[in-house]
């Protein structure tokens, strides 16, 4: 390029706060050839302290324990033999600026702005670009412009400017002066205020008006008259206390100005206090009934009432909660099917416009107790068993007893064992189970009972063999002397106090699992299972045994299910929905149970939905049956709804029929003169729903049609009736000239 002169590339900001005592730093970066050379001053010309540094070939001055002293005004200067260039700083820098602003015609105008710098700048304003001069009603001082009475000349657009030696800023802001009589298209009053006897209402009078305009008020045709009850407030607004029926009247609020006047009018309905004329109560119920919570008032027919209901502080949703919620048109709330989750505290919340009432009352729910939990065997002899064990929930009713129970492999199913105490009450967490038998194992198990009734069970206690006594030990070693020198496949050895039964056999169990087992879900509580028979081998198979687990940490929840002869192919029910399960087969004969398949792992379904079908409506024509009935939706943790199942049971065959469909109606034809009952079920995934309520189809028969045909024609003989052809038969045709 050359030699050129110096060019700075970096300035000065407006304005560099500094904080007492910190380290300042200023840099000034120069492009010239040759190379600038850089220097520096203050334009005050008061020379620098010692402690000020230059770094970096004079590009960068360093002011430390920065002090109010240090505050000013400072230039570089870049210079070669082409020429030299400096820059310094600060200008003006605003701190407080006006906004533009809307006024009415003789209000007051008040102005000000205001701008750092060294030296302190001179302020001057500007009207649409130009100057603006003190006189007569403009009135400037330093930064602040005032007008005392604004007119509509007073209408622009101004600027403040600030200016030193350093440089000039400007701020703007628009003034608008308004000139106009009242106006009420904003801000009517309401048509109709509604006030209840006894309480304060207040209507206000708000106009759009340039200058503000002043308000008086009317009521009826008459001026108003302050009273005790009555203050106006110089914004216009009207207050009335303690709102007697005289107050009921037509209110007019007038507003005037220079310009003009507007008014706006609306009428005051007094009415009577709403009162509550029937509260709830307090209650206790049990688990599974259903009440009515009662919520009744008596109101002024020009209200306009709403009821809602609360549940522990949350309003309830009727449309999510209709399982169990429904609101009655006249308020009262409706509980069905009640759980224990639905105790509580319900609060009636009565809305008008004038006012809103609201009155609770706490429902106690009670129901069986939970389950025990816990269960421990502390010490067992030969026939008793020292069991421990934790309570459960009471459910809102006192605990009044335990029942033990107690099974073993030869039992069927759980039985009532005898303790001491004989009769375990509330208080209690141990018994002393009696009158077992000697070598055998026993699981045991608590229910408890209260006021309501007995609850779940709790988990089984481990399994424990009760001891061993030598006449057991004598009588088994014959039994297995017995069975060694004789093929016997059942013995039964019979002790004082104990039944044993000992199963022989000479041969081995089979030594083969069965293969390809493959398990298929039917249903949310039933799956098939079906295998590979074994092929022939050595040992005898005389049937198959499947065994089923939730999984390894849950013992209790095993399951076995045994099939004899040839068959592959066996349906396991009674199972837990939306379940994962594992299961394994395993061939059997009289010695046992072989070895088990690989374990497969299968999930049930998710159970079908609990709601039946609502509001299901009917019509019958000649021998024809319409159906309809509203859908049912399943909820995320339900199967999902395929179809419908229809049920048809006739009366006189007794029989039952059904039909599905995936629609919400059906067409069906009921042939013969019989009595029909009808049920309809939500099939899903997961098995089927809950029923709809029986509808019962009537269908007269030949003969008593016949003998109402006969009535017929004997009464238009008689002229006792009206003309035949009106008369419309329950089939839907009309009656015929003679009886068949």
């Amino acid at each position: 390029m050359g030699e050129y002169e110096p060019k700075i590339e970096v300035h000065f900001p407006d304005s560099i706060p500094a904080a007492k005592e910190s380290l300042v730093k200023l840099e000034c970066f120069a492009l010239g050839n040759p190379v600038p050379e850089i220097s520096w001053r203050r334009t005050s010309g008061v020379p620098f302290p010692s402690k000020v540094k230059t770094k970096n070939s004079n590009a960068v001055l360093e002011i430390p324990n920065f002090q109010q002293e240090d505050a000013g005004t400072y230039e570089c200067i870049a210079e070669n033999r082409r020429g030299k260039n400096a820059a310094r700083g600060p200008k003006p820098h605003w701190f407080q600026t006006m906004a533009d602003t809307v006024l009415s015609i003789h209000q007051k105008l008040f102005w000000e702005c205001k701008a750092t710098g060294k030296p302190k700048p001179s302020y001057s304003w500007l009207k649409n670009g130009e100057h603006v001069i003190a006189q007569g009603r403009i009135q400037i001082e330093n930064g602040a412009l005032s007008i005392p009475t604004l007119n509509l000349s007073d209408s622009g657009m101004y600027q403040c400017v600030a200016e030193n030696k350093h440089g000039v800023i400007y701020s703007s802001a628009q003034l608008m002066v308004l000139a106009s009589p009242p106006s009420f298209s904003k801000s009517p009053l309401k048509a109709l205020v509604k006030a209840r006897l006894g309480s304060e209402v207040i209507l206000e009078c708000k106009p759009q008006a340039s200058p503000p305009a002043i308000s008086l008020w009317k009521k009826d045709n008459e001026m108003l008259q302050r009273n005790e009850r009555m203050t106006l407030f110089s914004s216009g607004t009207l207050k009335i206390t303690n709102v007697s029926r005289s107050d009921a009247a037509s209110y007019t609020c007038i507003a005037k100005n220079q310009f003009g006047s507007a008014s706006t009018t609306g009428r005051l309905l007094v009415t009577e206090p709403t009162r509550i004329t029937m509260r709830p109560t307090n209650l206790e119920i049990i688990v599974g009934e259903s009440i009515v919570l009662p919520c009744q008032i008596a109101s002024d027919p020009a209200l306009d009432v709403s009821f809602s209901w609360a549940f522990n502080g949350q309003l309830i949703d009727f449309q999510q909660d209709s399982d169990h919620f429904e609101r009655t048109v006249s308020g009262d709330l409706m509980i069905r099917n009640i759980q224990l989750n639905h105790g509580g505290k319900y609060v009636c919340v009565i809305d008008t416009e004038v006012e809103n009432l609201s009155t609770s009352a706490i429902l106690i729910v009670k129901g069986p107790p939970g389950p025990p939990d816990k269960v421990t065997v502390e010490e067992i002899t030969d026939s008793t068993a020292q069991l421990s064990w934790t309570p459960g929930r009471d459910n809102g009713s006192p605990i009044t007893g335990y029942v033990i129970q107690g099974r073993t492999p030869f039992t069927v199913g759980w039985q009532a064992v005898e303790t001491v105490p004989e009769m375990v009450n509330g208080n209690t967490l141990t018994a002393t189970v009696v009158g077992l038998n000697a070598w055998v194992e026993y699981e045991f198990r608590v229910v408890a009972r209260n006021n309501v009734g007995l609850g779940e069970p709790s988990p089984a206690s481990a399994k424990t063999r009760t001891e061993d006594t030598s006449k057991s030990k004598h009588n088994r070693l014959n039994a297995a002397l017995l069975c060694w020198g004789k093929v016997i496949t059942h013995l039964r050895i019979i002790v004082p106090k104990s039944i044993i039964l000992t199963l022989c056999s000479l041969s081995q169990v089979p030594s083969v699992a069965p293969k390809r087992v493959v398990p298929r879900i039917v249903s949310a509580t039933q799956i098939e299972v079906i295998w590979e028979a074994v092929p022939d081998i050595a040992e005898r198979v005389l049937g198959y045994e499947v065994v089923y687990w939730e999984d390894d940490t849950k013992p209790d929840t095993v399951g076995k299910v045994r099939i004899s002869g040839n068959d592959t192919v066996v349906n396991i029910t009674g199972l837990n929905a939306n379940t994962a399960y594992y299961l394994a087969v395993s061939a059997c004969n009289t010695a046992g149970p072989g070895p088990q398949s690989v374990p497969i792992n299968i999930t049930t379904k998710k159970p079908p939905p609990d709601r039946a079908p609502l509001n299901v409506q009917w019509s019958m024509i000649g021998s024809t049956l319409s159906l309809h009935w509203d859908p049912v939706l399943a909820t995320e943790k339900e199967s999902h709804v395929t179809g419908y199942m229809v049920l048809l049971k006739r009366h006189r065959h007794n029989d039952l029929n059904y039909f599905v469909t995936n629609k919400t109606s059906v067409e069906l034809s009921l042939p013969g003169n019989d009595n029909y009952l009808i049920q309809i079920k939500a099939t899903s995934e997961g098995g089927e729903g809950a029923g709809s309520e029986p509808v019962h189809i009537h269908k007269l028969s030949e003969l008593a049609l016949a003998s109402c045909l006969r009535f017929a024609i004997k009464a238009r003989e008689k002229k006792v009736a009206k003309q035949p052809s009106k008369l419309k038969w329950k089939h839907g045709e009309d009656p015929p000239a003679h009886p068949q």
